[in-house]
């Protein structure tokens, strides 16, 4: 590729200032663009997929399939829980769970378990069982 770029970049169309059409010509091979890769990123976090495995409440299905959609193998638990297996890049699917605490355990890998420990641990808001 031109420009000094290799591969697949990545860019936040609200963050982009000043542009433009040109009449500028840009050939991609379609071997180059690889959707299913792009669609296992979270957050746009790269990195290479991992098999993922959560374990989810059921009132968090609906999120589980916007965010993992067709990729997704999902099996019964129990009666309030269910398993969900997937390809994705393990950064942004920490971050992601993030925001379904109550609802989502990291099972495996478990170096991505023990990182979403470290950021629950971390504790920036200084919460105590004892200051609730």
């Amino acid at each position: 590729m031109k420009d000094g770029k290799e591969g697949l970049s990545y860019y936040r169309i609200d963050l982009m200032q000043n542009i433009a059409i040109t009449d500028k010509k840009l050939a991609v091979a379609r071997s180059a663009v690889n959707l299913d890769s792009v669609r296992k990123l979270v957050y746009a976090f790269s990195g290479e997929p991992e098999q993922i495995v959560l374990k989810c409440k059921n009132e968090a299905i609906g999120g589980i399939i916007d965010k993992f959609g067709k990729s997704l193998r999902i099996y019964k638990l129990d009666d309030r829980h269910f398993i969900a297996k997937f390809k994705a890049a393990p950064q942004g699917v920490i971050y992601w769970t993030m925001q379904y605490l109550s609802q989502v355990e990291i099972i495996e890998p478990e170096h991505m378990r023990q990182k979403a420990i470290e950021f629950i641990k971390s504790n920036p808001y200084g919460i105590t069982a004892e200051s609730e």
